[in-house]
């Protein structure tokens, strides 16, 4: 059992904090000092890694590479998804190859928000490759908010593999992906043909916008026209 004096010291020093407790509690609290702890808490190494996001475009080329390496390998053994993708978003300040191929990489993590994350960053910096690692996450990815987000970030690609992998959004039985889908293709094609899907689709397979469905004389289906009213022009 503790003394009761140690109690009561205890006591009262939730109401104040540990930190300030009084001159009797620097015996007690290994923390006292600020010197004595090297603890940095996420949030800190968030603002550490926004800060040297920062500073990378004045770094020269033999930094940068070495800066990026350098965060890669402490990208493999970060457990904290929200400092992963911290690091993430600073290697892409840098102008190397390495920090190009990071957010493609990203796009595997673990956690379904960094994922999100970098579909949102390949979506500022398109290319080629970055095009395919999206059409790739919008067809497989288990998750349907990355989904979305690579849909979405596809419609900011000018890869015309992007047009082609918007194909799966615009037939996906979910009227919101089919949304999506619609509002990338458009980015994308730079073509608005309204709210029916099936046009889009067409475009899509690089055929003619069908206007009616096969052999019924009726308007084809128009999914997110119904669904979405304030469906975007």
């Amino acid at each position: 059992m503790l003394p009761k004096a140690l109690l009561t010291t205890l006591i009262l020093s939730t109401a104040t904090g540990c930190q300030s407790g009084g001159p009797r509690m620097a015996g007690l609290n290994p923390f006292y000092r600020p010197e004595l702890t090297s603890i940095t808490t996420p949030a800190e190494r968030v603002k550490e890694l926004r800060a040297l996001a920062e500073g990378a475009p004045s770094m020269d080329t033999g930094a940068s590479e070495k800066m990026v390496v350098d965060l890669v390998r402490q990208l493999g053994s970060e457990p904290n998804p929200m400092i992963r993708q911290a690091i993430i978003e600073t290697t892409t300040q840098f102008k190397t190859p390495l920090a190009a191929k990071t957010p493609i990489a990203g796009l595997q993590d673990e956690d379904s928000h960094v994922r999100q994350a970098c579909c949102r960053m390949l979506a500022e910096r398109p290319t080629p490759a970055g095009a395919a690692a999206l059409a790739a996450v919008a067809k497989q990815d288990a998750d349907f908010d990355v989904r979305i987000a690579a849909v979405q970030a596809l419609g900011e690609q000018k890869d015309p593999i992007a047009q082609q992998a918007l194909l799966a959004a615009l037939e996906d039985s979910d009227p919101a992906m089919q949304l999506v889908g619609v509002q990338s293709m458009r980015r994308v094609s730079g073509k608005d043909l309204g709210g029916n899907v099936a046009d889009y689709i067409a475009l899509a397979r690089k055929q003619s916008a069908p206007t009616t469905a096969a052999g019924s004389g009726e308007p084809a289906i128009e999914v997110a026209e119904r669904t979405f009213g304030w469906l975007p022009k």
